[in-house]
Protein backbone atom coordinates (compact mmCIF):
# COMPACT_ATOMS: atom_id res chain seq x y z
CA UNK A 1 0.00 0.00 0.00
CA UNK A 2 0.83 3.46 -0.51
CA UNK A 3 -0.07 6.66 1.70
CA UNK A 4 0.86 9.69 0.02
CA UNK A 5 -0.19 12.84 1.74
CA UNK A 6 -0.09 16.31 0.20
CA UNK A 7 1.28 18.67 3.21
CA UNK A 8 2.42 22.04 3.77
CA UNK A 9 5.26 23.00 6.38
CA UNK A 10 3.95 24.37 9.73
CA UNK A 11 0.93 22.19 9.40
CA UNK A 12 -0.38 20.43 12.68
CA UNK A 13 -2.91 18.56 11.06
CA UNK A 14 0.05 17.94 8.37
CA UNK A 15 2.21 16.82 10.62
CA UNK A 16 -0.41 14.59 12.56
CA UNK A 17 -1.26 13.03 9.48
CA UNK A 18 2.40 11.83 8.85
CA UNK A 19 3.10 10.78 11.89
CA UNK A 20 0.09 8.35 11.40
CA UNK A 21 1.18 7.09 8.20
CA UNK A 22 4.57 6.45 9.67
CA UNK A 23 3.54 4.50 12.27
CA UNK A 24 1.34 2.12 9.57
CA UNK A 25 4.69 2.44 7.81
CA UNK A 26 7.09 1.13 10.22
CA UNK A 27 4.45 -1.93 10.92
CA UNK A 28 4.54 -3.46 7.12
CA UNK A 29 5.54 -2.90 3.76
CA UNK A 30 3.61 0.44 3.00
CA UNK A 31 4.87 3.24 1.46
CA UNK A 32 4.74 6.99 2.85
CA UNK A 33 5.01 9.55 0.50
CA UNK A 34 5.31 13.01 1.45
CA UNK A 35 4.39 16.14 -0.62
CA UNK A 36 5.58 19.60 0.44
CA UNK A 37 3.09 21.79 -1.98
CA UNK A 38 4.88 24.79 -0.48
CA UNK A 39 7.98 23.80 -1.51
CA UNK A 40 6.79 22.16 -4.84
CA UNK A 41 5.05 23.82 -7.39
CA UNK A 42 4.16 20.61 -9.44
CA UNK A 43 3.39 18.58 -6.40
CA UNK A 44 0.80 21.65 -5.72
CA UNK A 45 -0.12 21.23 -9.33
CA UNK A 46 -0.50 17.78 -9.22
CA UNK A 47 -3.09 18.05 -5.96
CA UNK A 48 -4.92 20.49 -7.77
CA UNK A 49 -5.35 18.11 -10.43
CA UNK A 50 -6.44 15.62 -8.44
CA UNK A 51 -8.35 17.36 -6.31
CA UNK A 52 -9.57 21.00 -7.88
CA UNK A 53 -11.58 22.02 -4.89
CA UNK A 54 -8.53 21.21 -2.17
CA UNK A 55 -8.77 24.62 0.01
CA UNK A 56 -6.24 22.83 3.23
CA UNK A 57 -3.81 20.15 3.44
CA UNK A 58 -3.34 17.67 4.48
CA UNK A 59 -5.23 16.07 1.16
CA UNK A 60 -4.38 12.10 1.18
CA UNK A 61 -4.67 9.38 -0.72
CA UNK A 62 -4.03 5.66 -0.34
CA UNK A 63 -3.18 3.40 -3.16
CA UNK A 64 -3.90 6.60 -5.65
CA UNK A 65 -7.33 7.00 -3.77
CA UNK A 66 -8.29 10.00 -2.81
CA UNK A 67 -9.39 9.41 1.19
CA UNK A 68 -9.75 13.35 1.92
CA UNK A 69 -7.87 15.06 5.27
CA UNK A 70 -7.03 13.94 8.58
CA UNK A 71 -10.58 13.61 10.09
CA UNK A 72 -11.11 10.86 7.07
CA UNK A 73 -7.53 9.37 7.51
CA UNK A 74 -8.50 8.38 11.01
CA UNK A 75 -11.70 7.11 10.04
CA UNK A 76 -9.91 5.21 7.40
CA UNK A 77 -7.51 3.48 10.04
CA UNK A 78 -10.03 2.82 12.05
CA UNK A 79 -12.38 1.13 9.93
CA UNK A 80 -9.88 -0.71 8.02
CA UNK A 81 -7.64 -1.82 11.01
CA UNK A 82 -5.07 0.56 9.96
CA UNK A 83 -5.24 -0.77 6.18
CA UNK A 84 -5.54 -4.74 7.06
CA UNK A 85 -8.48 -4.90 6.02
CA UNK A 86 -10.03 -4.05 2.64
CA UNK A 87 -13.19 -1.66 2.43
CA UNK A 88 -15.62 -2.03 -0.66
CA UNK A 89 -16.04 1.14 -2.36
Amino acid sequence: MQITIYSKNNCPSCFAAIHMAQQLVQESTNQLVVEKIDENEAAKNTLLTEVPHAKSVPQIFIDGRHIGGLNEFVAWKEQTNGGALQLIT
